[in-house]
């Protein structure tokens, strides 16, 4: 994000601000500073940039569908808070009526 800029002053600005989204504990935030700062397009091009080499990753073998002959089924991944709060209020909702 810095280096493409040949102006000092915006590269330690965007350096600064690269900085602080990186201590920033929560992602939405450090995100949101970058964005800010950017605006939408240059904020999407640099996000875009950033990620390009992972369309071409190896894909972890965890993550891979199972092989013919092996058992039927894949295992997902632990429920989040959000799930488990969203099943707890389908729950109440179907008490209540």
């Amino acid at each position: 994000m810095a280096e493409t800029h040949t102006n000092a002053g915006v590269k330690n600005e965007l350096r600064h601000l690269a900085d602080r989204a990186n201590v920033e504990r929560d992602l939405w935030n450090a995100f949101g500073l970058l964005q800010d700062k950017l605006g939408p397009e240059s904020y999407r091009a640099t996000i875009r940039r950033a990620l390009k080499d992972a369309e071409r990753a190896v894909v972890p073998p965890v993550y891979r569908p199972p092989q013919p002959g092996s058992p039927a089924g894949v295992l997902s991944p632990a429920p989040t808070h959000a799930t488990i709060a969203s099943e707890r209020s389908a729950k109440i909702a179907r008490k209540s009526t």
